[in-house]
């Protein structure tokens, strides 16, 4: 996905991001792309992530049983790059921060 590219490529050159960091927001976001990809019912490419995509996302690893700091880390790296969308006009300023409170 474009987005997620733009993204990661966009991290991948911060230096204030430490590596650690930076590896876990693209592990997050490619395991958010291909649960993006698996879950199409017309297996087309979204043009379009909306606030749906990634609350969607976070229940199937909730129920998947991860454990509460790795969907914690899931959550972080959504709100990251939703801000990332929201500054590319993508995503509206309001959805970044229903993504941060998601329980």
């Amino acid at each position: 996905m474009e987005q997620i590219t733009a993204f990661i490529n966009k991290i991948e050159s911060e230096d204030q991001i430490s590596s650690s960091t930076r590896k876990a927001y693209s592990s997050d976001l490619l395991k958010f792309s291909r649960y993006l990809q698996n879950n199409q019912k017309s297996r087309q490419s979204i043009q379009q992530i909306t606030l749906k995509h990634f609350f969607r996302f976070l229940e199937h690893e909730k129920k998947l049983g991860l454990k509460p700091s790795t969907l914690h880390r899931r959550r972080v790296s959504l709100k990251k790059f939703a801000e990332f969308l929201s500054d590319r006009g993508e995503l509206e300023k309001s959805s970044v921060q229903e993504v941060a409170g998601w329980q």
